[in-house]
């Protein structure tokens, strides 16, 4: 159910989140910085953590990113 929530949620990406992919995919951050992005994107509920503690994209952060980048070029 949670994934189809990602999938057919708003099809529009939110200020928010747009705000919080742009830095994490093109900013130059420092390991802290880039830990506080991550964590952004857990709370946004945008990302998954592994078992070995790796940050991935889910559904929901593929599509930001998608967005971020078409508004980029």
């Amino acid at each position: 159910m949670k994934i189809r929530a990602m999938l057919i949620g708003d099809p529009n990406s939110s200020e928010v989140e747009l705000a919080v992919m742009f830095p994490y995919l093109f900013g130059e951050n420092s390991p802290e910085q880039k830990a506080k992005l991550e964590q952004r994107l857990l709370e946004l509920g945008l990302a998954w953590v592994t078992e070995r503690g790796f940050v991935f994209l889910n559904a929901r952060g593929d599509k930001v990113m998608r967005d971020v980048r078409w508004l980029r070029h």
